[in-house]
């Protein structure tokens, strides 16, 4: 598939943001367990 469609662009961008939000979520969980809160 090519990639020249801004659309999927926008849409591929959007995906990795969002990918990137949920690791920050997982490691803010990881460190909340870890100090009992």
């Amino acid at each position: 598939m090519e990639m020249n469609d801004p659309g999927a662009a926008k849409l591929a961008e959007r995906l990795s943001d969002l990918s990137a939000q949920c690791d920050d979520n997982v490691d803010v969980n990881q460190r909340a367990d870890q100090h009992g809160y």
